[in-house]
């Protein structure tokens, strides 16, 4: 049982780590919403996060901003 235990809280420590990585990721989205278009999410991650990074972030402000 112990365990299990562990295995449950160690699946809810990842679960509460993404729901902060998206957390920022939104308020970054709300930076560049309120004007701050040349601002650039600069987030490394892997997996689904990283995803979400990269579809928010357009190819082309990636060239224009190197």
């Amino acid at each position: 049982m112990l365990i299990f235990d562990a295995a449950v809280v160690y699946w809810r420590l990842i679960r509460r780590y993404h729901q902060m990585e998206l957390r920022h990721i939104i308020s970054e989205l709300h930076y560049i919403a309120n004007g701050h278009l040349d601002h650039r999410i600069n987030f490394n991650s892997s997996g689904s996060t990283q995803s979400v990074v990269d579809s928010v972030t357009p190819w082309w402000i990636v060239l224009l901003l190197h």
